[in-house]
């Protein structure tokens, strides 16, 4: 898993020259190569709670800072959740991407839940052999409908 963790953070890496802020951007998947190593060692958590003690301090100061900050913020955590849905499931826990979003309520409103995040509960349901809910995801996230 530390490979592929590795090989997706050097694909987003090396975008990083054609996307704004390429120094920021470069930081920022280093912090979260960080935070998915870090993670690994100790997913699933009990509760998603816990997700917060792999985000690095300067990760969260900044998020209250800039708007830079938040977007690296946001997306660090996105991915954190990802990660920790896909240990919970390999260890036998369905854990619903509502309680994820219900502890992190502020930082990543459902209005502003990305695609991924939502697909990748999905898959995992689907995964798990639970039924999946398509329309319960599409009124629970609205602003992805026309995708």
């Amino acid at each position: 898993m530390e490979r592929k963790i590795r090989m997706e953070n050097q694909q987003l890496a090396s975008q990083g020259d054609s996307s704004p802020g390429g120094d920021s951007w470069q930081s920022t998947i280093a912090m979260l190569d960080a935070c998915l190593l870090r993670a690994q060692q100790g997913s699933p958590v009990s509760t998603p709670a816990e997700l917060r003690r792999f985000i690095p301090v300067e990760i969260v100061a900044a998020n209250a800072a800039t708007s830079g900050g938040e977007a690296s913020f946001r997306l660090i955590l996105v991915e954190l959740i990802k990660f920790d849905m896909s240990a919970a499931a390999e260890a036998g826990v369905v854990r619903p991407l509502q309680e994820y979003l219900t502890e992190f309520r502020d930082e990543l409103p459902p209005q502003e839940v990305p695609a991924d995040l939502v697909l990748e509960a999905c898959q995992i349901e689907r995964e798990s052999g639970l039924p999946l809910d398509v329309n319960r995801y599409c009124l629970q996230f609205p602003h992805l409908k026309d995708l």
